[in-house]
């Protein structure tokens, strides 16, 4: 035990040597170096602050960058925000226009169904007098020889059934008594130049400013021809006396 105990003191003698060795060493050191230990201490400090430096250099570019990158989405997004209304206001504009598109097809196919209605009342009206009901008109059409009459009594006939002599003031009309026509048959036309020679008006009291179909050097007014006639798909002028065909005309 007794061994241990010097040995023990022995060691910590020795590592105190030690110590005051190095210490000495350090301080001898220092002693013979002080500038360049201060410049590797001041070399160190700048060395960290460098660092430091850059770590916030660094950190403001980060902040920049995510600033930047905000800004240019916050505009991206007000963007599309944008054109997302402009969109749903089209949208609604075209809703709106279809909707209105519809309540007109409604209306038009209401106003249609009216018109057909009125067609096939205006039909059985014009059945029930013995009239032929074509392009919104009814017809009575004597062709038959026996009923011939001249111009004044074929109008009065008409006149008794509530119309008057055809008007032909189209060319639909026109080929409308084309086709009911036979031909060679003379048809007598409302149409005449009584009142004033040379001035042809309907009985209506238009004048004649409608295309005519009048046969070439007509009207010639040979004999006090003061009436026109339709023969053959053209017009001619005949004395009103002469009995001939007639149609009348009844518009609703």
């Amino acid at each position: 035990m007794a061994e241990n105990i010097e040995i023990q003191e022995e060691d910590n003698e020795e590592e105190e040597g030690d110590d005051k060795i190095y210490g000495n060493a350090e301080t001898t050191a220092q002693q013979k170096h002080p500038r360049k230990i201060r410049s590797v201490r001041r070399l160190y400090r700048l060395v960290g602050m460098g660092l430091g430096l850059l770590c916030g250099v660094q950190a403001l570019l980060n902040i920049g960058l995510r600033l930047s990158l905000y800004s240019e989405w916050t505009e991206e997004k007000n963007n599309l925000v944008h054109h997302l209304d402009h969109v749903q206001s089209r949208y609604d504009i075209l809703t709106e226009q279809k909707d209105q598109c519809g309540l007109n097809l409604d209306h038009l196919q209401s106003r249609y169904n009216k018109l057909i209605e009125h067609d096939d009342i205006k039909r059985t009206l014009c059945e029930s007098h013995g009239f032929t009901f074509a392009g919104d008109v009814c017809y009575y059409i004597a062709t038959v020889e026996v009923d011939w009459r001249t111009w004044e009594q074929s109008r009065q006939y008409c006149r008794d059934k509530q119309s008057d002599l055809i008007i032909i003031n189209s060319k639909e009309k026109q080929d409308f008594v084309n086709t009911v026509v036979k031909r060679n048959q003379w048809i007598w036309l409302g149409l005449t130049d009584t009142d004033e020679e040379g001035v042809w008006k309907w009985v209506d009291g238009t004048p004649l400013t409608t295309p005519t179909y009048w046969l070439p050097g007509e009207p010639s007014n040979a004999g006090e021809e003061d009436c026109a006639v339709f023969h053959n798909g053209e017009w001619n002028d005949k004395s009103c006396f002469e009995p001939m065909c007639w149609i009348c005309e009844r518009v609703y």
